[in-house]
């Protein structure tokens, strides 16, 4: 019984999507969001820059008006975590947890 034209092509097209070597292994990311804020007189700390630097290349963004950040697609794990703001004490978190479904 012959092929038709078209089931060859989803045979093939199933053949490429389900084949193993076309497959790229998903790393489970996770979204990490927060507030930066002054230690004395909780005011929100507009343009600080968090920065992942345990990844290559290092991850970061500035804080908005409000001190509130967000980052994406961050690989889970633990990571290193630094804040930079002119005037004020650079601060690193080390080894911070971040994982799936979990918010701090």
């Amino acid at each position: 019984m012959p092929i038709s034209y078209l089931n060859m092509i989803i045979r093939l097209t199933l053949f490429l999507f389900l084949s193993p070597r076309f497959l790229s292994a998903q790393v489970p990311i996770q979204t990490l969001y927060g507030k930066v804020t002054d230690k004395d007189t909780k005011a929100p700390l507009k343009g600080t820059r968090v920065l992942i630097t345990d990844l290559l290349p290092e991850r970061n963004v500035l804080t908005d008006s409000t001190g509130v950040f967000i980052l994406k697609e961050l690989p889970i794990g633990r990571h290193d975590i630094r804040f930079e703001l002119f005037g004020f004490e650079t601060i690193t978190l080390s080894q911070i947890e971040i994982s799936s479904g979990k918010e701090l």
